[in-house]
């Protein structure tokens, strides 16, 4: 396979897991949009917390999430719970639902995403392996015929 095909599915395969954990929330917060957004401070306050949260869930998903110790951690949990507020009530139903998402992705995409990984990482290891013993036969063949004349 093409190293730019296995790019491609490696790019589609991380598509697919964002939006395997992300579709079920998404789906729930339309089907309650009306009663989460009774007030415009209500609102606002969603929109925010709902980019904030899809932002680190893209990070994880792409492994690139690491927080540099506890007070960013609670910090950041204390700046979604404020943003986050007006659906606290139905916070049960909507880990929930987070949880079932997880656990697709786990079951559906990241075996294959490590497995294409691993299939980039021999793609691109064959093809430096290939252009260095080929600069070495040629390396090789001017030392003991000199320019190509014998």
């Amino acid at each position: 396979m093409k190293i730019w095909k296995i790019k491609l599915k490696l790019v589609l395969l991380y598509v697919g897991s964002f939006l395997c954990n992300v579709a079920p929330l998404v789906v729930l917060l339309v089907l309650k949009w009306s009663k989460y957004t009774k007030t415009p401070d209500a609102t606002v306050k969603l929109t925010f917390g709902g980019i904030l949260i899809a932002a680190l869930i893209l990070l994880a998903v792409l492994g690139k999430l690491k927080l540099p110790g506890r007070l960013w951690c609670v910090g950041i949990l204390l700046g979604i719970v404020y943003l986050v507020e007006p659906i606290m009530p139905d916070m049960r139903l909507i880990l929930t639902y987070a949880l079932a998402g997880m656990a697709a992705d786990e079951i559906l995409l990241c075996r294959a995403i490590k497995k294409t990984k691993e299939q980039l990482l021999v793609g691109k290891t064959a093809n430096a392996t290939a252009t260095i013993t080929a600069a070495q036969v040629e390396e090789v063949i001017k030392k003991y015929y000199g320019s190509g004349r014998v």
